[in-house]
């Protein structure tokens, strides 16, 4: 069919009765085309002989098309086609397609038109599929910020077409609450728009509180219509509490914050190595929705708001805060210690085996040494003597501390001193002291013998006095054994010079002098045999030390 053929059959469509269709069996009355893409405004025909496209604010034709006719010249379009089914094909859609067209379908000579007249809106979609709150950025829809001294909160959407209107509401668990706020919309060449909205905070709100920005105008245009934060109040006047939890390495670590159920709960934590703190996770339950937002996967939330880590590592240990609202305490602060019990889990003591009671037998000056391998957080060790009045004490403490990977070895010595009246026996004990000693609870105890010095000065004492007495005897009976030869000497030179005088005289026998003499030294001997037995040797203490 040539051009003339083709013109004939239009006008023959002008003068054609005519049938407006007001419904959309075949085609959307109201259709949406993107600025800046390749759009198509959708049709479905399925038995037609001819198509002719309008733009009715224009009173122009735009394209027309008759089945199995190829279009000649002044027929065919670089801006547009028609696709087989009838939809109008537009290549790069601008503000000036946002028009009135008309769309009539030819079914056959013999029977009227069908027309169509479909309101065509350009629209330039958002970046970020939400509305976007300053302190979040433009990655999330649901944040926690923390209030600043600005005290206001604002939102927007940039560069868009239609027009889109933000609210600010407060979401409480049963409702939302509307708050006033200012809202500010500027044009690009009246193309693309750009809302903001701000709402004031109060300082009468909850120390943790939800606010929603919501897209009231317009809202189809985004995936999410709506952006939650969860907003910290600063400042004083927070009922808080702080405890200490203690969790072995490797093993579930499980912290409770309260035991009833909340509007709001956070979790933050601030490790040791860090100066502040980050969010691990939140929970928000309101009328609308419950949701969970985690920022940390190492953590899980139970339903009763306590934080849940499976395996608890090194890189773990901190303080944990809970915030919760409409609770008390409001704030809740837990200092996690993770810590590695020694190996083996018990003091060692030099000297001792383990699986037996200990006894030491030690000399005034003696070291103890008192130790632990492998345990974590570092500790300290003293020694400590039971019964409260024995003058028995430790000296010269040495303390040392060496690493062991991520654990420390850890020894103490210490010299033992006691005074002349120290009892035998002594009870001791080494144990863990200070900051984390409640981890660990270990002790050791242990028996000295000490040497009774007291009694040992005694007997001394005796000694001296049983050697002096025996001395002062033997020299006495010396002195009277001497006086005694010196007299018998005497006696026989005068019973000599008198024999010849008196030869007629007997001579009185000398057995008399010399049996009292043999029976004084027998006597005397007696005594000091009796003297000589009562002295007994000086104790001697070997110096080493031995278990039992």
């Amino acid at each position: 069919m040539g051009t003339r053929a083709l013109t004939v059959l239009m006008a023959l469509l002008m003068l054609m009765k005519s049938e407006l269709i007001a419904n959309d069996e075949e085609c959307d009355l109201l259709q949406y085309l993107t600025i800046g893409r390749n759009g198509t405004i959708q049709c479905s025909f399925s038995k037609y002989h001819a198509v002719s496209w309008f733009n009715i604010e224009e009173d122009t034709t735009i394209l027309f098309y008759e089945k199995g006719v190829i279009p000649e010249d002044g027929y065919a379009s670089d801006d547009y086609d028609i696709y087989p089914n009838g939809s109008l094909f537009i290549r790069n859609v601008t503000l000036e397609h946002e028009t009135m067209f008309r769309v009539t379908k030819v079914i056959s000579l013999s029977k009227p038109i069908v027309s169509y007249e479909i309101r065509v809106r350009t629209i330039v979609p958002p970046l970020v599929q939400h509305p976007v709150i300053e302190h979040c950025q433009d990655n999330l829809t649901v944040c926690y910020a923390i209030q600043d001294d600005s005290s206001a909160l604002s939102c927007f959407v940039q560069n868009v077409r239609p027009r889109i209107s933000l609210v600010w509401n407060q979401r409480e668990a049963d409702r939302d609450k509307p708050l006033t706020s200012e809202l500010t919309i500027e044009s690009r060449n009246n193309e693309t728009f750009t809302s903001r909205s701000t709402v004031q905070i109060s300082t009468k709100f909850q120390l943790l509180s939800v606010f929603v920005c919501s897209a009231e105008e317009n809202a189809w245009l985004f995936e999410e219509s709506e952006t939650v934060v969860v907003l910290e109040k600063e400042g004083p006047g927070r009922i808080s509490e702080t405890r200490k939890q203690y969790i072995e390495l490797h093993t579930t670590m499980f912290l409770q914050c309260t035991t009833s159920e909340v509007h709001v709960i956070v979790w933050k934590r601030m490790v040791d190595t860090e100066t502040t703190e980050e969010v691990i996770l939140l929970r928000v339950k309101t009328w609308k929705s419950d949701f969970i937002e985690t920022y940390d996967n190492d953590f899980r939330l139970n339903l009763d708001g306590s934080l849940l880590l499976r395996n608890t590592e090194w890189h773990h240990q901190g303080r944990y805060t809970c915030l919760v609202a409409e609770y008390t305490p409001e704030e809740l602060h837990i200092d996690v210690v993770i810590f590695m019990m020694p190996v083996p889990r018990y003091l060692k003591v030099t000297g001792c085996d383990f699986q037996r009671y200990c006894v030491l037998k030690v000399n005034q000056g003696d070291v103890l040494t008192c130790s632990v391998h492998g345990i974590r957080p570092e500790v300290n060790l003293e020694w400590r003597v039971y019964e409260p009045n024995t003058k028995v004490s430790f000296l010269k403490d040495n303390h040392r501390v060496h690493p062991n990977g991520d654990n420390y070895d850890i020894t103490l010595t210490s010299t033992i001193t006691f005074t002349p009246a120290a009892e035998n026996r002594v009870t001791v004990e080494c144990r863990v002291v200070g900051t984390n000693a409640d981890i660990f609870n270990l002790s050791q105890t242990i028996d000295l013998l000490i040497p009774n010095v007291q009694a040992n000065s005694n007997n001394t004492g005796v000694l001296t006095a049983v050697i002096t007495v025996a001395i002062t005897v033997i020299v006495i009976v010396i002195l009277m054994i001497g006086g005694i030869i010196i007299r018998k000497v005497i006696q026989s030179n005068h019973s000599q010079e008198g024999s010849n005088l008196e030869e007629a005289i007997p001579m009185m026998s000398p057995t008399t002098d010399t049996n009292k003499l043999d029976q004084l030294i027998t006597e005397l001997k007696g005594k000091y045999e009796l003297l000589y037995d009562a002295v007994q040797p000086i104790p001697y203490i070997r110096d080493r030390m031995f278990c039992v």
